[in-house]
Formats: structure tokens, sequence, C-alpha cells
């Protein structure tokens, strides 16, 4: 008898350490990210953009917008808008684009920042279409 129960709680024991171990990590939105995307502004689409890879050639960028879909490309909505100063809700539409850097402003947004959750989404959208 007393060799069931503590076969039942070394059981126990295991089924919650691999629940905790399957628990997702949780990265709160609202904190800033120390390892900064760029952004900078676009002359040819007339949007800011997330400078995701920088050559001396081209510049690898997807588009920030405040429309839910643009044309037929998907967009995602970040969680706060980069920009400190608007409160609409911001996309980042999922098409990577390349161009020249004579396109972009060559000052970078100060002032703008994701957050630690949108940055995520970003980076992992980037490294999806890399592929």
């Amino acid at each position: 008898m007393k060799q069931n129960k503590l076969k039942n709680i070394n059981t126990r024991e295991k089924k919650k350490k691999l629940k905790e171990q399957k628990k997702p990590i949780f990265i709160s939105p609202f904190r800033r990210a120390t390892n900064r995307l760029k952004i900078r502004f676009n002359y040819k689409t007339r949007h800011n953009s997330v400078i995701m890879n920088e050559k001396e050639k081209e510049i690898e960028h997807f588009t920030l917008t405040h429309s839910k879909q643009v044309k037929k490309h998907k967009t995602i909505e970040l969680s706060q808008n980069p920009n400190p100063k608007d409160k609409n809700p911001s996309y980042v539409v999922t098409q990577l684009k390349k161009n020249p850097p004579k396109d972009f402003s060559k000052e970078e947004k100060e002032d703008w920042s994701f957050t630690n959750a949108d940055e995520l989404k970003i980076k992992r959208l980037y490294n999806n279409k890399k592929r």
C-alpha cells in the first residue's frame, strides 16, 4: 500500500514538472526592447519601414501602416503603435521588400520603438520570409 502511494506521488511530481516545462514564456507587451529594430521613412512607399537587413546596394524591410489590409498583402496588428505620439492602431505589411538605400531617409526614428512582443512577431516573420 505504501509503495503504491509513493509511486503515485512520484508520477504526480513528474507530471507537474512536465506541465511547468511546457508553459509558454510570457513576454510583457508593455516592456520596451533593448535591441531595437531600425525604423526609417521610405520615400517610394511614403510610409515608415522596419529595416531588417541593410547591405550596400539593397535594404530589406517591412512597411508600417494604419490599414488592416494593403492591396492583396496581409498585415499583422501590433499591440502598441511604435510612434509614441500616435494612438491609432499600427500594422506591419507581411511582404518583405527590397529597395536601394537612396529610397530611405538617412536618419532613424529615434523616439520610435516596438514592444518586446511586437519585435518578436516581426523577427519571426522575417525569419519565415527569408527561407
